[in-house]
């Protein structure tokens, strides 16, 4: 790699040139790009894959702590509306996030989760991973929940469907995609309670002062959708 020259700090700021420069206009040839042969681009974008892993992913116990409440409020939210009976549940629900905030819920969802966890000595093998943030968490990245009530012969009437940048995600347990509501009831169970579902982690037990977690709270473009009941 062109770390072997000890310009690393260097070679991260043009990478990250590279990287805005060519989501700006794809189509044209970035001069910050020329520097990297394809392998150095992909060992690049591995390291900032490892990076968000760690830090605001399934490699940090804090993402499981930091997506609940919200992915409380959406079970709680279809729980409500899954009944017969209307109600002043609202046909959608928008939360508007940073990336950093985003990554967490799809932790504590199971999304883009692999078999094996990557490392600095698995690159050859993590090639088809799923966690790549270029894809899970990209510029206006969103995840949606959509509930559905379907008549007919379809089964079970109440439906939910996980869609990740407008992609359906293949949820693990569910027919495409398509899962039905009792399994993914039963599957969140646990963070239905309030006191598993929490902000109590951000407090030791023996100090006020906040536990350490790398998050960036700020409003950009990075959207998170939860849409409530969908006839």
């Amino acid at each position: 790699m062109l770390t072997f020259y000890g310009f690393t700090d260097v070679i991260l700021d043009i990478y990250s040139a590279c990287r805005y420069d060519k989501a700006w206009n794809y189509t044209a040839t970035s001069p910050w790009c020329a520097p990297f042969h394809k392998e150095d681009l992909k060992i690049m974008e591995y390291y900032q894959d490892l990076k968000h892993y760690y830090r605001t992913g399934y490699g940090n116990d804090l993402s499981y702590k930091v997506g609940c409440p919200i992915v409380k409020d959406l079970i709680d939210r279809f729980n409500r509306g899954s009944g017969s009976q209307e109600t002043s549940t609202p046909k959608g629900v928008f939360y508007f996030v940073h990336s950093d905030t985003l990554r967490p819920v799809l932790v504590r969802l199971g999304v883009a989760k692999d078999a094996q966890p990557p490392r600095h000595d698995n690159y050859h093998q993590m090639s088809k991973r799923q966690w790549r943030t270029s894809q899970v968490s990209p510029f206006a990245g969103n995840i949606a929940a959509v509930f559905y009530k379907c008549h007919g012969n379809y089964g079970e009437e109440n439906k939910v469907m996980f869609y990740l940048n407008e992609h359906n995600v293949d949820y693990e347990g569910c027919d495409v995609g398509l899962c039905e509501w009792s399994y993914i009831k039963k599957k969140f169970e646990n963070v239905i309670s309030q006191d598993s579902c929490s902000y109590k982690f951000c407090e030791t037990a023996e100090s006020s002062a906040p536990t350490k977690y790398t998050i960036n709270l700020s409003l950009i473009p990075v959207v998170l959708f939860l849409l409530g009941k969908v006839l």
